[in-house]
């Protein structure tokens, strides 16, 4: 389970192969005075919470429009890596599969070439003592000759104390011919450097077109870029001085996530800025109505892992404008009373933002009376929760789901979705789920028991309409309910009830990965005759008791969207296993 995983750490790890690790051969000492966090001259910015200063990012170029940093010495980052969650990071080479995407990164010329020069990504101990800090950035479309217009990427990069970094960078330079790639010898004003071209077979891609690098270094930091004007501008800039850091946007979304010694990650996009270039790619985005201006990420370890994105939003439109004043207008309070104490999973929506998702899916305005959808018009919050299901409860080992109506109908709600289900299992035929009356937890209930045996109930209570699949989640669920006491929220650390239970959000979730391993405990066989490895693969499959004990270990993650301030927010953390 990688949360930044796949697409987020594909997407950097094919910058870090193609440039973050070009110059990076490093000696394996601990960050000492005299490293470039030291000789950048400190600069009060309007983001100095962020600790931005006497940072790489103090060196962005001018016409950056988004970066992300990550600093590997930062002893945040390095609880990280000795921890359960050590995977949940962006330079994870080790533990790739074989056959995977990642794996053709990992093993691809680029790669060889790295390792030839020192640098070996895939060796944990390596990377970790080499690399000090690493700001990846990107520029708006430039055109370049007669060319289309093409985005800037690089990266700055800063290694360990006591590094001579021209024999360093000279060593990757033979390491590059070695293995046939192009070498040319490049100037950027003063600084010496070189070029290559990197075709994308050669860093573990298929098809498109080469990418160009030009690679220059002075004695305290590497640049790497995909244009040599940007990659000129890098070198050239003075420390403290690239715009985006005193941009407004950054200063709104980053006045979100305040002073933390704990933060070893952060990233920032000036969406405002790359607007007309995203226009252009695709003409139905039209930058007059585009509520989103900028967004900022924050990656820190504690204890545990914590993440926070928050996006400045200025809305455009009438619509716009109503849809975002009605956001974070409910609490989970009273539906969370009905989630088990125990449960797999726990994602709850607020009413507005379902009906907001019905009128843009359908482009219509709100259902009218007989509508199916009338129902949403009273809904103030939607939530599904799941556990694992009792052995041998029914032929296919499915979880417990129970779905949560908070309305202020909910008899009227339940006899709606019963009449709507009771016409819908009608029109399929004979063969199909049997309808009947049951007594729940002292409510009536009506069920459908399909043949492969689990059912799907119905009923009610004064504040909830719940949905389940089988008798004992609607027992819980509306003796929590009629109780108002959620042994849910009670078994949280109080950062955990606070995540999810107070003040307003416009969605929450939970996830508890040691339910996960013990419900693919007990799908077993299955899992491994449908999700099983091929005829070949090698490595742990997803059924092995060495990778569902990793991925107990994770503990639980829990997190909040919010709407306030004119931004909008989404925090989530891990919280530790609690012990068997």
């Amino acid at each position: 389970m990688n949360l930044i995983s796949f697409r987020t750490r594909v997407a950097l790890n094919g910058v870090l192969a193609g440039a973050l690790c070009f110059g990076l051969t490093a000696c394996n000492k601990q960050e000492k005075s005299g490293t470039v966090a030291q000789k950048v001259a400190a600069v009060v910015s309007d983001t100095d919470p962020l600790a931005l200063s006497s940072t790489l990012a103090d060196r962005l170029p001018p016409s950056a429009a988004g970066f992300y940093m990550l600093r590997i010495s930062h002893p945040a980052f390095q609880r990280l890596q000795a921890s359960d969650w050590k995977n949940e990071n962006v330079l994870d080479f080790a533990n790739v599969q074989p056959g995977s995407a990642e794996s053709k990164v990992a093993t691809s010329r680029l790669m060889l070439a790295l390792r030839d020069a020192g640098f070996d990504l895939a060796n944990e101990a390596s990377w970790r003592s080499t690399l000090s800090e690493i700001a990846v950035f990107a520029t708006p479309p430039v055109a370049v000759g007669d060319a289309q217009p093409q985005v800037g990427f690089g990266a700055i990069v800063s290694p360990q104390a006591g590094t001579d970094l021209n024999v360093k960078f000279v060593a990757l330079k033979e390491a590059l011919k070695k293995h046939q790639f192009p070498v040319v010898d490049e100037t950027f004003g003063s600084v010496a450097g070189f070029s290559t071209t990197l075709r994308p077979e050669d860093i573990g891609g298929t098809g498109g077109e080469a990418l160009p690098m030009f690679v220059g270094w002075t004695e305290s930091f590497g640049v790497m870029s995909t244009q040599k004007d940007l990659a000129s501008a890098t070198l050239a800039a003075a420390p403290g001085s690239a715009p985006i850091l005193k941009s407004p946007g950054m200063k709104q979304a980053a006045a979100q996530f305040g002073a933390n010694a704990e933060r070893y990650g952060v990233g920032y996009l000036d969406i405002a800025t790359v607007l007309p270039a995203i226009a252009q790619a695709q003409p139905n985005v039209k930058p007059g109505e585009f509520p989103f201006q900028a967004a900022a990420f924050e990656s820190a370890m504690g204890d545990t892992p914590r993440t926070a994105v928050s996006i400045v939003v200025e809305p455009k439109t009438p619509e716009q404008r109503e849809l975002f004043a009605s956001l974070g207008s409910a609490t989970s309070a009273a539906i969370l009373a009905s989630v088990p104490e125990s449960p797999m999973l726990f994602l709850s929506l607020e009413g507005t933002l379902i009906r907001n998702i019905q009128r843009l899916a359908l482009g219509a305005n709100p259902p009218t009376p007989g509508d199916p959808f009338a129902l949403l018009n009273d809904v103030k919050r939607i939530a599904l929760s799941g556990r694992v299901g009792a052995v041998g409860q029914s032929f296919l080992p499915i979880p417990d789901l129970v779905i949560a109506i908070e309305t202020s109908s909910p008899q009227q709600t339940i006899d709606t979705l019963v009449s709507l289900a009771s016409a819908s299992l009608s029109a399929s035929g004979p063969g199909g789920m049997m309808a009947s009356d049951k007594e729940i937890a002292g409510v009536k209930a009506k069920s459908f028991m399909s043949p492969l045996g689990f059912a799907v109930n119905f009923a009610a209570t004064d504040k909830l309409a719940l949905i389940s699949s089988s008798d004992a989640p609607m027992a819980s669920a509306i003796q929590g309910s009629k109780s108002g006491t959620s042994t849910f929220l009670a078994s949280l650390p109080a950062e955990g009830k606070s995540t999810l239970a107070d003040g307003k959000t416009v969605a929450n979730f939970y996830v508890n990965f040691p339910q996960i391993g013990s419900f693919m405990e007990s799908m077993g066989g299955m899992l491994s005759m449908f999700g099983g490895q091929q005829p070949g693969q090698t490595g742990p499959k997803l059924t092995d008791p060495e990778s569902i004990a990793a991925i107990k270990k994770k503990g639980t993650l829990l997190g909040a969207i919010t709407y306030e301030g004119e931004t909008l927010n989404l925090k989530s953390s891990f919280a530790k296993a609690p012990a068997a």
